[in-house]
């Protein structure tokens, strides 16, 4: 099953006329689904959509996940039967992942991969090519405060749990599906850009309800990650519940319709309030980016970042983007994978699809000649 995500670093074959994978995201709020394809201005969302978990469905129960995933699917294809990808890229909760950190005396590609595929064995209790899994190489010692080195590193790897895998693939076939791919979901976004603009030195920050992923990649590949859940997306919604007395679909409608308030033109008290409860909020997330900004840039051998992503449900807050490049200018957008024709659909309808779009699209991403 290694295979399944080996598949990230394999020549596509493909026609610009046709769409990439389906791209599963699952979550414990729901399942997000999305389609991409080609259009004359570069890439377009399509056929996406958030169907909601019943209440008494946990992410650690297989078979009434099973169950509640087959539902689910069965609905989405009621609603959009024409899609014509039939292959899965899914991103995994980090629930469903077993993850560690070594340090390496070398970075010979060889060296590593066979160091990789022991430890993953390891790790899972099972040969490594029954389960799922992934690795990159940072230049960073590990638990160290000293900067990059020449030689050795740090190695991380992320394990799939085998059993939720091959419930996936039994419940994607008996809908005609086929499980192409699995990744872990905060990184998703940032493979992606990485693979969509494999020349810059870039900091993809992923804000989701659980916490907040920062990937630093360079020349597509990731260098450096470090998460916080010290400020998940939730306690903005906690915020903002407080303030307006609503529920967290709610708080998710109202971020993305209404926003953070422009200081140039007028707004009403809905924008002032959602203003007030997050101003703690976003003061934590500057702090986080900016402190990871420095960690990277005050190492020997690192690049400067040129641009800053942000991805993830916190993405879709509008003006999110705009609030903090007045802060931090190397802040670009909230979502975008530029491509030879244009980017990937718009700041606010995709970014709270970001992950499951970037995995539909990877396909389409790939130069052809990788």
């Amino acid at each position: 099953m290694s295979s399944l995500v080996e598949n990230l670093r394999q020549p596509v074959r493909r026609s610009r006329r046709e769409c990439g994978w389906v791209g599963m995201e699952i979550d414990p709020r729901g399942l997000k689904l999305a389609v991409v394809e080609w259009t004359p201005a570069g890439i377009s969302l399509r056929a996406a959509d958030l169907l909601v978990w019943p209440d008494d469905v946990a992410l650690d129960d297989l078979d009434a996940f099973g169950a509640a995933l087959d539902r689910s699917l069965a609905d989405w294809q009621t609603r959009y039967p024409a899609v014509p990808a039939r292959q899965v890229a899914c991103g995994l909760p980090q629930d469903w992942l077993r993850t560690t950190q070594v340090s390496i005396a070398s970075r010979d590609d060889a060296v590593v991969a066979a160091q990789a595929k022991e430890l993953a064995s390891r790790l899972a209790g099972a040969p490594a090519d029954t389960v799922a899994w992934d690795y990159w190489v940072s230049p960073f010692q590990l638990n160290s405060a000293e900067g990059a080195t020449e030689a050795g590193g740090t190695l991380t790897l992320n394990v799939a749990a085998t059993d939720m895998v091959l419930m996936l693939e039994r419940t994607l076939g008996r809908r005609g599906l086929e499980l192409a791919v699995v990744d872990s979901s905060p990184f998703i976004t940032a493979r992606a850009a990485a693979i969509a603009a494999p020349a810059a030195s870039q900091l993809a920050a992923a804000w989701d309800l659980d916490g907040l992923t920062l990937t630093w990649l360079v020349q597509g590949e990731p260098k450096y990650a470090r998460r916080t859940e010290n400020i998940p997306l939730l306690r903005a919604y906690e915020q903002l519940r407080q303030q307006l007395s609503v529920e967290d679909e709610d708080c998710r409608c109202l971020l993305a319709m209404y926003g953070l308030p422009q200081q140039d033109l007028p707004h009403g008290n809905l924008q002032r309030a959602i203003g007030r409860a997050l101003i703690g909020v976003l003061d934590d997330l500057q702090h986080e980016i900016e402190r990871t900004l420095r960690f990277i840039e005050q190492r020997p051998f690192a690049q400067r970042v040129e641009n800053c992503l942000l991805t993830g449900d916190g993405a879709a807050i509008r003006g999110l983007d705009r609030e903090l490049r007045s802060r931090i200018s190397r802040v670009t957008r909230s979502w975008s994978l530029p491509t030879a024709g244009g980017s990937i659909g718009g700041d606010v309808e995709c970014a709270a699809y970001a992950d499951a779009a970037a995995l539909s699209a990877l396909p389409l991403l790939r130069p052809e000649s990788m």
